[in-house]
């Protein structure tokens, strides 16, 4: 019966989604993982996983649509389209379809491609308020993201406009993601692991919400090899975690990007060796999801933040401050982590304990104290099974809670008991020196005990047991619109629990929804920091699935529920709330970061080397303490820093023995930095060094950077109404008005007759001096682009021309304006060949100008004149013949027609003497123009038409001449009495 309503619930779910989806403008989602398949989820090797990129097309991440009746104006008024293009406000909405990613705002629209007919441009205009501030999605959607701007196109036909114009519409949405994935940059230090290492430790190292995670096989001086291994099966049925590649890089090397699983084609990376170094103690910290690895002094968070103390890691209680430059002030607060211990004591009701509490009992008049909880270093991992607690007596009276002054005096008792390599006694007088006498009845080897987990021990008087890790009490949330997000969230995993525990979707997936809905509700309390709730979901989970492959961090180790420290803190940056938390401190173990160093004062040689770890001091009056004699309690060495395998910087402070001191001076230096194996005398002092060993383990800094896909690509239909004009003229209306035009064209043909005696005047004047040109009328010196696009539209054979007859090639149109339309592309090609050459052109002209005789000065307004049949004598003539040496000896028609024109007969022609009576000085220009276009584009036809009909025009013009000259010889009259009329 639960099978049957989970598949209900299924196809109720797509039903609905379907629904809404028909109302939308959608596009195909990428869903494949790239390069992961059937043999992937099922296969257990660890040879790499190989990634193709190509598959990797653009998804979408939203779909916009047009809200119904949401166009304004709804429909256009035709006489105002006859006008002028007309703009229509859309209104757009757009809804969140990819739930992998949290999109802050929108940034940008923008419409591009082929436009339907009829429409100009498309823009457009945001809304402003869902641009502001608060610009966060609700419930994935935005009612109004803006206004599509479509400009209809001017028509200045009523007659050709449709009733409506409709089409589709390509738009460029690019928005801001936040915390998309979890995909920020990461930054780690890798240590070199063995296997089982990597299993226990591989969590301190996951990013990407533990989807990816990183390992460092072999690491060199200057070079380090790092694998990527991927979350995505983690464990299932078995199966160790994916390699997903593996790389050997330089410092300073950065990978190729790859796709992670899990993620898609949505977001790639890459990662990059930034150093290899030596460990230090870090702070892990997170702001938001975003991890960093930082030591005192350094910054993070593009430097908004800075660690200002020294991570401090006292058993499992971490501690650090930080400094955060926040929008309205900067803030400096602690973070720490205090997880809590359940103890039993003498069999009785077991309690809850802080480290620093009292227990509640006395020994020798002294308060017994909870001053240390931590687990053993040897372990490699913190649990419960590995814990243990030093507990301390302290006189006086009893305390509320002890001074950190004691607490962390009693951590560095443990952290050296716990290593093995001195008494009890060399423990206090090396850690503390020879102690003033409150601090010696404190620490004198009786009042400190450990209790490991496991059989009641005795201490102190008492039988004291480990029983578990301290539960920790619910956050109040406060804010109320948080509580009910909550609760709705709780709400729903119960229900699947309850009604679907047994399914599993997909079919494959090795997890239960039941399981996988546990798991949900123990990360939402963990951030929500829910801590009896985690403590119940983590109990629960543990029992009803003890096998379960799943990662429930929150519940290993040191599960998160027993922290009772500030281990996060809120603040305002850069416009957002950010939280900054600790995750924990990293700190080198001696075998990691340490050194061994032999001592000798004077002729006394200790009995084996001191061994120190990072930042540790030793007082060396113990070592060396004479009876009867008081020591200064001054002396130590502190270990610095390791340089590398062969040296090491202490600091000293020491008494000088040299004569120019005065007795009791003591010489404290800065920093030595010594060689290993090489005996070292502080100047002045008594005292010889030798580092016998040296432990560094080197880590491989490597940051993860990721890139992840800002933009979706999305069609959606638009349709605007035009409403034409409803009433129509009469016949006698039009018949009226056509008699008022007929009158008006007889009115203006008078005008006309009178304005012709004038013209024929000032024509006779013109070719007198038509002969004579300004230089800057021959040069096309003002809009070289204009004349060219005049040149090709108009004319026999322009555009304006062949769209009349609305027939192109073997194309036929219904409009002249969709001829010109439709062959635009090509227009505005030949509209740049014209104006190229043209351009070519005038700068020849500019040449020819120079010539002596061409150009002289005296024009009407004081221009240079230049005289057109001496620069034809003189140089252009021979210009023009060269441009038209490609052709034939017969141009025939490129139209298909019988005419031909004679080439010799032209070139003949072209001379400075037949320069007004063949030709005019404009048709040579356009003659060498189209014979050079038809030269360059062979392929446009469109130029050697052009170029025939000016030739045949010369041609006629040449035959007509003869004719005419013949005939006047013939019949002895004046040429200028014959004229030639053309039949036919």
């Amino acid at each position: 019966m639960k099978s049957n309503k989970f598949y209900f619930g299924i196809f109720l779910l797509i039903f609905l989604f379907g629904s809404v989806s028909a109302s939308y403008a959608t596009s195909s989602v990428q869903f494949t993982q790239p390069g992961i398949g059937s043999s992937f989820l099922g296969s257990g090797t660890t040879s790499e996983v190989n990634f193709n990129s190509e598959i990797c097309t653009s998804g979408q991440d939203f779909i916009i649509r047009i809200v119904p009746g949401g166009c304004t104006p709804p429909v256009v008024r035709s006489d105002l389209l006859e006008e002028q293009n007309v703009p229509v406000y859309c209104k757009l909405q757009a809804l969140k379809v990819n739930p992998l990613i949290t999109v802050s705002s929108i940034d940008s629209i923008s419409f591009g491609g082929t436009y339907p007919e009829g429409i100009s441009t498309v823009a457009f205009v945001p809304s402003y308020p869902a641009l502001g501030l608060d610009r966060q999605l609700s419930n994935g959607a935005w009612e109004n993201i803006g206004y599509a701007v479509i400009f209809l196109k001017r028509n200045a036909n009523e007659s050709s406009m449709p009733e409506f114009l409709a089409g589709g519409l390509s738009a460029t949405i690019r928005y801001s993601l936040r915390d998309s994935f979890g995909l920020e940059n990461y930054k780690f230090y890798l240590p070199l692991m063995t296997d089982s290492e990597f299993s226990e430790l591989q969590g301190q190292y996951a990013f990407f919400n533990h989807m990816g995670y990183l390992r460092a096989d072999d690491i060199q001086s200057n070079s380090a090899s790092i694998s990527i291994y991927s979350g995505l099966n983690s464990n299932q049925n078995g199966i160790e975690k994916q390699k997903i590649l593996s790389r050997n890089l330089d410092v300073g090397e950065e990978s190729s990007s790859f796709f992670l699983p899990g993620f898609g084609c949505l977001a790639s990376s890459s990662f990059k060796l930034d150093a290899v170094q030596g460990q230090e103690t870090r702070a892990v910290l997170k702001v938001n999801s975003e991890i960093f690895e930082v030591t005192n002094g350094e910054f993070f968070y593009d430097g908004k933040c800075q660690v200002v103390s020294d991570p401090l890691r006292e058993g499992l209680r971490e501690t650090v401050q930080v400094r955060c430059a926040g929008d309205d002030k900067s803030q400096t607060f602690g973070l720490a982590i205090e997880p809590t211990i359940t103890l039993s004591i003498n069999s009785g009701v077991e309690k809850t304990y802080h480290v620093g509490d009292p227990l509640g009992y006395s020994f020798d008049e002294k308060t017994i104290y909870l001053g240390y909880v931590g687990t053993d270093p040897k372990s490699k991992s913190d649990t419960l099974r590995n814990s243990l607690i030093y507990l301390v007596t302290v006189p006086g009276e009893p305390l509320e809670k002890l001074d950190q002054d004691t607490l962390s005096k009693v951590a560095k008792y443990a952290k050296n008991d716990l290593r093995n390599d001195k008494t009890a006694s060399d423990y206090l007088k090396s850690l503390f020196g020879l102690l003033s006498t409150s601090s010696d009845r404190l620490f004198n080897g009786n009042t400190v005990k450990r209790i490991n987990y496991g059989p009641a021990e005795e201490a102190f008087g008492i039988r004291v047991q480990i029983k578990s890790f301290g539960i920790g009490t619910n956050l109040d949330l406060k804010n109320q619109t948080l509580i009910g997000y909550k609760n709705n969230a709780v709400r729903d995993y119960i229900q699947i629990q309850q009604n679907f525990a047994n399914e599993k979707y997909p079919e494959e997936d090795s997890a239960s929804l039941g399981e996988n809905a546990l798991l949900q509700l123990i990360n939402l309390s963990n951030v929500l920091n829910q801590k009896e709730d985690l403590k119940k979901y983590c109990d629960e989970f543990e029992t009803k699935y003890p096998n379960s492959n799943l990662d429930i961090s929150p519940c290993k180790g040191i599960p998160q529920y027993s922290n009772e420290g500030v281990s996060s803190q809120t603040i305002l940056m850069d416009g957002d709330y950010k939280e900054v938390s600790l995750e924990g401190i990293r700190e080198p173990s001696f075998e990691d970061y340490g050194i061994e160093i032999m001592v000798r004062k004077g002729e006394k040689t200790i009995n084996s080397p001191i061994k120190l770890a990072k930042g540790e001091t030793v007082y060396l009056d113990s070592f060396f303490s004479t009876s009867g004699k008081t020591n200064s309690n001054k002396e130590f060495i502190k270990l610095n820093e390791i340089k590398d395998e062969k040296y090491a910087n202490l600091d000293f402070s020491l008494q000088n023995r040299s004569v120019l001191s005065t007795a009791g001076s003591f010489l404290t230096s800065p920093s030595r930095t010594l060689e290993k194996d090489i005996p070292f005398n502080v100047d002045g002092t008594d005292y010889t060094f030798v580092i016998t060993k040296i432990n560094l383990k080197k880590v491989a800094k490597v940051s993860v950077h990721t890139q992840f896909r800002d933009f979706s690509k999305i069609d959606f239909n638009f349709t605007v109404g035009i409403e034409k004009r409803s009433i129509q003229l009469s016949p006698e209306e039009t018949k009226s008005r056509i008699e008022k035009l007929n009158k008006l064209l007889n009115t203006l043909g008078v005008i006309s007759e009178n304005l012709g005696s004038t013209i024929k005047t000032f024509q006779t004047t013109c070719e007198i001096t038509g002969a004579v040109l300004t230089a800057k009328n021959l040069l096309f010196n003002s809009g070289i682009d204009s004349i060219a696009r005049k040149t090709v539209m108009n004319g026999e054979k322009g555009w304006n021309s062949q769209c009349e007859s609305l027939r192109v090639g073997t194309k036929t149109y219904s409009t002249k304006d969709q001829c010109l339309f439709d062959n635009s592309d090509k227009i505005e090609a030949e509209v740049k060949q014209v104006s190229e050459e043209m351009d070519r052109q005038t700068k020849a002209f500019e040449t020819l100008q120079s010539i002596d005789g061409v150009t002289t000065s005296g024009g009407l307004f004081g221009q240079d004149k230049v005289n057109q049949n001496v620069l034809m004598e003189k140089g252009y003539a021979d210009q023009i013949k060269t441009s038209l040496n490609g052709l034939d000896s017969t141009f025939k028609n490129p139209d298909g027609g019988v005419e031909t024109v004679d080439m010799p007969k032209i070139l003949n022609s072209i001379t400075g003497d037949n320069l007004g009576k063949l030709y005019s000085f404009e048709d040579a220009k356009q003659i060498e123009l189209y014979a050079n276009l038809a030269s360059k584009y062979p392929e446009d036809s469109t130029y050697k038409k052009r170029l025939f009909t000016l030739l045949y025009g010369v041609q006629k013009n040449y035959d007509n001449t003869l004719r005419i000259v013949e005939a006047a010889k013939k019949d002895s009259i004046s040429e200028g009495d014959i004229s030639v009329l053309e039949v036919g």
